[in-house]
């Protein structure tokens, strides 16, 4: 995954918290997790350290245990 660089993985419909791994590549620049509902984020942090990405779509996804989602994405 270190090459991956385009993850589109809206409405797939996964379900439950976004797999840890998800924060390792490096290169990613454009991640879409959009319209999965029943995705949820217990761990914001680890994706806004992907120093490398230009976009973020978290449309849909519940933020809801994410109690300062705001000023991470800043």
């Amino acid at each position: 995954m270190e090459r991956l660089t385009y993850l589109d993985l809206n409405l797939s419909g996964f379900m439950g918290l976004i797999p840890h791994q998800l924060g390792n590549p490096s290169n990613l620049k454009y991640l879409n997790l959009g319209y999965n509902f029943a995705l949820q984020i217990d761990n914001l942090e680890r994706i806004t350290k992907l120093s490398s990405l230009e976009h973020l779509d978290l449309s849909g996804v519940d933020l809801y245990n994410e109690a300062n989602w705001f000023e991470l994405l800043e």
